[in-house]
């Protein structure tokens, strides 16, 4: 791996200055170049990529990667995979705390929350889909967390059962119960449960922090957690914000908002380099917009 890091610094640098060149991006979005410029050396790098590979930038983990992560695996590789989430997860957690991890995918952020929280914290890591929970489950092993990280194999919504879900497209990253736009049409079906039911069963330990990718399902998960977050009135909530994605769940922004705002959610922040306050509902609109085509992460408080 010693050429590929540098490599792929050097490719994002590149990309940064061909897109700031006035009307390149809205030419490559026109003709649908820019997803093939984007794919190509991607799966350059990790075809060239030993597996496992060794992660992170100021942190080091050995992390298996999903079979085609053309996406995930070179910014895992560079250290910059939701790096500015890392950082505020970094200053969030400290030793003892307990985080939970609703889609954890290969568990990149849950290995970055159990070193916070150390060997006297736990971070309950959900991931439904069976071949990326196999890749979790051997990621923690690998490092060494197992007294840290509890996988949990089930989906999370408002209610307890099975559910279809659609595997994800690529990396396994975008797995949902809705066809959404990274969602592939093959469906496996899974467990499910809520936060409430689950944590009930744990004896309601205390839950300091929780974070929110699984496209589409965050209304769900919301209406599934009102007891735990009544009993646990600090609790900190990092939510995928990504628009088209719940759209596809039929869910507004403004439903979405309005469920935050029953558990007790008010101050809201833009996790993109640093936090940028959102007032809602004004900035609904702009943060709609800041997202693109992509998403943004949420950081919710109380």
């Amino acid at each position: 791996m010693a050429w590929q890091k540098p490599a792929w610094q050097l490719y994002q640098i590149a990309t940064r200055v061909v897109l700031a060149a006035p009307g390149i991006k809205a030419l490559l979005q026109k003709w649908h170049w820019g997803q093939r410029l984007a794919t190509l050396p991607r799966r350059r790098f990790v075809a060239a990529l030993p597996n496992p590979i060794v992660t992170g930038d100021n942190f080091h983990f050995t992390l298996y990667l999903p079979t085609g992560a053309y996406y995930f695996g070179p910014e895992a590789l560079a250290g910059t995979y939701e790096r500015d989430t890392v950082v505020v997860l970094q200053d969030l957690l400290s030793p003892g705390m307990t985080m939970v991890d609703l889609g954890a995918h290969v568990g990149y952020l849950s290995l970055v929350a159990a070193r916070c929280v150390g060997p006297s914290g736990r971070v309950y890591a959900f991931e439904p889909q069976p071949e990326t929970h196999d890749l979790l489950l051997k990621n923690i092993e690998a490092n060494g967390y197992g007294n840290v990280i509890r996988p949990v194999r089930t989906a999370v919504s408002n209610t307890t059962g099975s559910v279809a879900l659609f595997k994800a497209e690529k990396d396994c990253m975008e797995a949902s119960f809705y066809p959404t736009p990274g969602a592939s049409l093959h469906k496996v079906v899974v467990e499910m449960t809520t936060l409430d039911a689950f944590f009930a069963a744990e004896g309601w330990p205390t839950v300091h922090l929780v974070k929110m990718d699984i496209e589409g399902a965050e209304k769900v998960a919301l209406e599934g957690m009102r007891e735990l977050s009544a009993r646990n009135p600090d609790l900190i909530l990092i939510m995928e914000f990504n628009p088209d994605v719940q759209a596809a769940a039929g869910v507004t922004p403004e439903e979405l908002f309005e469920t935050l705002s029953a558990l007790g959610f008010r101050k809201f922040s833009a996790i993109q380099g640093g936090l940028k306050p959102v007032s809602v509902p004004q900035d609904i609109p702009r943060l709609v917009r800041i997202t693109g085509d992509r998403y943004v992460n949420l950081l919710c408080q109380r």
